[in-house]
């Protein structure tokens, strides 16, 4: 869909230009076809264990193990519901697992923390901030605005970090057939992407890594005037169960790490993995 909206199909998107792709297996030991929130904390926790309750959250993710070595972390979250990592903030003894991370989520929510993308406050580690021009449902700024605008107040301070965009967004739209506003999320994904590549393009230690999960199959119509009823309206779409696997596409530094065939649980270990020496390797941990 990112291809052929484009005039005469030719130009590649941002995800063409990504420099390794690889596969990975989405399944855990509670479940054959693992959600996409299941199936994220598998890649950020390094484990099969996933049980989509408290228990999760008492394991350490990816930033624990960045975070004494003065990485700060941002995360932004679009749509994800049920699935939102705040939801750990609620659980005994997983109070700590967002540690001093900020989250953006793009929803409204009326007497907390809100952020604007025409704005220019400040960030504060460890609390969340949700969208202030969401309401009823609906959001009036774009995903690109939003990520943009925390990218440039968020990368003001000083030092190495990470930054994790979740979206949710565009497997509801599929599933909801409303290929419309699928292409919209895609085409926000995919300039959102160009627009990291352009920030850091002359940069020799970033890596641009995008996984995904609880992928499914999806068969286009095959004929125009079918083709333009699948435009407009949603029709000829056949959805087949969830795929037992997903694309990962990396570029930059380490990118090398991500292709071939894996399971999702050893993202975070690529991720970490180096043929430099040093004094300290979180894989020792593993």
């Amino acid at each position: 869909m990112s291809r052929f909206s484009k005039p005469q199909g030719v130009k590649s998107s941002s995800f063409e230009t990504m420099s390794c792709a690889g596969k990975i297996w989405n399944y855990n030991l509670y479940g054959l076809r693992p959600s996409a929130g299941s199936g994220f904390l598998s890649q950020m926790v390094g484990s099969k264990n996933i049980k989509n309750n408290c228990e999760d959250y008492k394991k350490s993710p990816l930033w624990s193990y960045l975070n004494p070595t003065g990485y700060k972390v941002g995360i932004f979250e679009i749509a994800a519901g049920d699935d939102s990592l705040s939801a750990s903030k609620e659980c005994s003894g997983g109070e700590g697992f967002l540690g001093q991370s900020i989250l953006w989520k793009m929803e409204n929510a009326e007497g907390k923390k809100l952020f604007h993308y025409l704005g220019n406050d400040k960030f504060e580690k460890g609390n969340i901030y949700y969208d202030k021009s969401c309401k009823s449902g609906a959001c009036f700024a774009t995903l690109f605005d939003n990520l943009k605008s925390i990218w440039r107040r968020f990368e003001k301070e000083q030092g190495q970090s990470i930054f994790i965009v979740r979206d949710f967004s565009y497997l509801k739209a599929l599933k909801a057939k409303n290929i419309t506003k699928a292409r919209e999320i895609l085409y926000e994904l995919d300039k959102s992407l160009q627009f990291f590549h352009d920030e850091f393009k002359r940069s020799q230690e970033t890596l641009f890594l995008v996984t995904s999960s609880e992928s499914i199959n999806f068969e286009m119509p095959k004929k125009g005037k079918e083709w333009l009823e699948f435009e407009t309206k949603g029709k000829h779409i056949i959805f087949r169960n969830t795929s037992l696997m997903s694309p990962v596409f990396a570029k930059g530094s380490g990118a090398e790490n991500f292709c071939g065939l894996y399971e999702e649980y050893e993202i975070i270990k690529r991720i970490f993995w180096t043929t430099a020496k040093k004094t300290w390797n979180p894989l020792d941990l593993f």
